[in-house]
């Protein structure tokens, strides 16, 4: 496999999802603490604690954004050591959002690239899970 895609349903409207993946504090809740909100053309970081080889910062350069649909980023840091896209969909299906995630383009890292995508799958599994809990819990309260 040389992608990772990954699809989840979440019970709120497409418009609540969307404000999970572009608002800094709303993004922090489920992925990690950013920087600056990410915004077209513009560069954002995701800022964590540094473990064992990673230095714990994630360049994003923002390639798309099609407000609430589409959202295409690339990623970068210290261990892949090149940039990868990670390209989020989303897709109202009755009162919830489908959300398609693939992160795609690890050909441009260095190292062992199926080490690399079973641990960003991992992660991603995690982060999505999250978001689907945050989102759903927002749009229970609205």
């Amino acid at each position: 496999m040389t992608k990772i895609k990954k699809e989840i349903v979440i019970d709120a409207p497409i418009e609540r999802v969307w404000e999970y993946l572009v608002d800094k504090d709303k993004l922090a809740s489920w992925m990690m603490k950013v920087d600056s909100p990410p915004a077209p053309g513009q560069t954002f970081r995701f800022v964590s604690e540094p473990q064992e080889k990673w230095d714990g910062v994630i360049v994003c350069r923002v390639k798309e954004m099609d407000p609430p649909r589409k959202f295409v980023f690339g990623w970068e840091h210290n261990v892949i050591g090149g940039e990868t896209v990670v390209s989020i969909t989303l897709e109202a299906e009755g009162s919830g959002t489908r959300l398609t995630l693939v992160h795609d383009g690890w050909e441009n890292t260095t190292g062992d690239v199926n080490d690399f995508i079973a641990e960003h799958t991992a992660g991603w599994n995690r982060k999505l899970d999250g978001l689907k809990a945050e989102a759903e819990k927002a749009a229970k309260a609205a």
